[in-house]
């Protein structure tokens, strides 16, 4: 059965079959249950049972070009994470349960977040907003 989820994905819309394919879906299969239009040409995406919040297949669309961004919620065995792909780079980042970016940390209050990861991740994240025509206005 696996451990499953609830996900948001932002793609292009003309990449929702190239991202089916690397879910095992077929050209033409809709594998989403909700879709919302971002901007023009640009839809959000969402799914109630995405197995394992679809990690490895978010790798495998990602190996394949296709650039996105989204959130999972939490399930039994990993916490909630924003994600991001661009020019074949699949980012990361833990969120709260209100989608704000944290920085985790030990019982001896060290960090364990690469604050590295995350700088990665928002400058990744603006990139394909601003590809998308969308998020982020000036600056």
């Amino acid at each position: 059965m696996g451990d499953r989820c609830y996900l948001r994905i932002t793609l292009k819309r003309e990449d929702l079959d190239r991202f089916g394919a690397a879910l095992g879906e077929r050209p033409g299969a809709t594998w989403w249950e909700e879709e919302e239009e971002a901007a023009p040409g640009i839809v959000e995406v969402g799914v109630t049972e995405a197995n394992y919040a679809w990690y490895e297949d978010r790798g495998r669309a990602a190996d394949e070009g296709i650039p996105f961004f989204g959130w999972h919620g939490e399930g039994g065995d990993y916490g909630s994470f924003a994600f991001v792909s661009l020019d074949g780079e699949h980012v990361e980042a833990a969120i709260d349960r209100d989608g704000y970016l944290v920085i985790q940390v030990d019982e001896d209050l060290e960090p364990i977040t690469d604050r590295r990861t995350l700088r990665r991740f928002v400058k990744k994240r603006h990139a394909v907003e601003k590809l998308f025509g969308i998020g982020q206005t000036s600056g």
